[in-house]
């Protein structure tokens, strides 16, 4: 079974992240996946740069605690303020919810939002170390 590995002390931030999926998945390619929740479902879907069309195969996380503290609240917060930005193309009404959500009641993070999606897909055995 292929193994990809995410390097969890080398995200600093959710750009990263993006980073190190295109590294480990888009060699080859002449694009790369945006930096999209979206887009990282659509590539771990399958068929799309080296991640197996139907094939198993195992995704492991080294140092996710660190990467669980990095894409934590405030890069979530962040994220939400980025949707919110003047002329956003993006339904401000749920982006300005779901920061209201992140901060009253500790509402997923941007970690916790990238796991939810890696678990959507039962072919990926994902380890977390």
């Amino acid at each position: 079974m292929e193994t990809f590995t995410i390097y969890g002390d080398q995200i600093e931030c959710i750009a990263d992240f993006y980073d190190q999926i295109n590294t480990l998945f888009m060699q080859g390619e002449t694009w790369k996946i945006a930096q999209s929740l979206d887009a990282l479902h659509d590539l771990l879907s399958g068929g799309i740069g080296a991640v197996p069309p139907t094939n198993a195969f195992e995704l492991q996380w080294l140092h996710s605690a660190i990467s669980r503290n990095r894409l934590g609240v405030k890069a979530t917060e962040e994220y939400y303020l980025s949707k919110l930005s003047p002329h956003s193309p993006y339904n401000q009404a749920y982006f300005r919810q779901k920061l209201k959500e992140l901060q009253r009641d500790g509402a997923p993070t941007y970690y916790d939002m990238i796991r939810e999606i890696i678990s959507e897909h039962s072919r990926i055995q994902f380890r977390e170390e």
